[in-house]
């Protein structure tokens, strides 16, 4: 199984490898990541779905219908969690929260889908993701362009919108990647079978589906500088949890050395509890805190809180007895520091 596992995965990072190499040596402009992407998403992906949806038996294809109608459901539940939390807690727009949702509910399987499913599952298993592409060009992506759509200023009136609505709509379900595995469908429904000279010719182009998207992902690092500040934001973020948990599990030097699964378990879940009780307690104090110096006149701006993460244990005392009781509902809170007195004003 780790052989396989190897196979899959080695020549995916090694190609993603070269394209940083490619774009770092200059030997590739990374500023033409688009011909890339045309390339991919037009040309090679439709055909490696066609092959793959008209290459499957009849007697086959019907039992994919429960897995595209658990895809699309489990997408769409997450496409609008997603954007009726970025709208009512992020405060985003209709355009922002919509290209989140999309985000968070469409995984990046026509990059990394494709290679690894064929090289764990065989040529076979295609029909799987060219099913997920499906669902997911037929259902979210259409909705964003949609969302899209309707939040750009409406200057021709009504009839004007719902003609620009219409494209949106057509442009979205007329792309070759969701045509390409509908027309797949209708032949191995039919019954029809591929001639050989034209499987090999559409397998041909199909055959690069995997490797560009690979190249490009290093080429839009390199050539996106908000993509790597994002990337390091996140990053510092993950950093900044586990320096947390390294400092509160400094019993037996942060090794757990229970024998057990079971005690194992135990153990790290207590981990998290402590964790997750420094961080309530940090949120609580840094919502009062902050809520202390916007009414004694502070700008406090809310893009800065954004990057303000409740995980600093300085002022924790992580040694001593842990004891759990019942909250007192009438105790207050502890009184906040003064920041005024800790910076005295400047004399005159």
């Amino acid at each position: 199984m780790i052989e396989i596992i190897g196979l899959a995965l080695v020549p995916i990072f090694f190609v993603i490898a070269l394209g940083y190499f490619a774009g770092w040596h200059r030997s590739i402009d990374n500023h033409h990541v688009g011909e890339l992407n045309a390339l991919v998403m037009d040309f090679a992906l439709p055909a490696s779905l066609f092959v793959a949806t008209a290459s499957t038996p009849r007697l086959k294809m019907p039992g994919e219908e429960n897995l595209f109608l658990v895809l699309g459901l489990v997408m769409m539940a997450l496409y609008a969690a997603w954007y009726g939390l970025a709208r009512i807690l992020g405060k985003a727009t209709q355009q922002e929260a919509a290209v989140q949702a999309l985000t968070v509910s469409l995984p990046n399987y026509a990059a990394a889908g494709l290679p690894i499913i064929l090289a764990v599952m065989g040529p076979a298993a295609a029909i799987h993701v060219a099913v997920s592409i499906a669902a997911g060009s037929i259902l979210p992506s259409p909705v964003t362009l949609f969302i899209q759509e309707l939040a750009q200023p409406n200057e021709g009136g009504s009839g004007a919108r719902r003609a620009l609505i219409s494209r949106a709509l057509s442009r979205a379900l007329l792309k070759p990647i969701v045509l390409a595995p509908l027309a797949g469908t209708v032949v191995s429904l039919s019954g029809l079978q591929l001639d050989a000279l034209v499987t090999t010719s559409l397998q041909l182009i199909a055959a690069i589906a995997g490797g560009p998207p690979c190249v490009m992902l290093p080429l839009q690092w390199l050539s996106d500088p908000a993509l790597r500040q994002r990337s390091h934001a996140g990053l510092n973020k993950g950093e900044a949890s586990n320096a947390l948990r390294r400092a509160v599990f400094f019993h037996r030097q942060g090794e757990i050395r229970d024998r057990t699964f079971e005690n194992q378990s135990f153990r790290a879940s207590g981990l998290s509890l402590i964790t997750a009780a420094i961080v309530h307690w940090n949120t609580v104090y840094l919502d009062r805190a902050v809520r202390q110096l916007r009414a004694q006149g502070a700008t406090v701006p809310d893009d800065l809180l954004a990057h303000v993460a409740p995980r600093g244990w300085e002022h924790i005392g992580l040694t001593g007895d842990y004891i759990w009781s019942v909250p007192d509902p009438t105790a207050s809170f502890r009184p906040l520091r003064d920041v005024w007195a800790t910076f005295p004003p400047l004399a005159a």
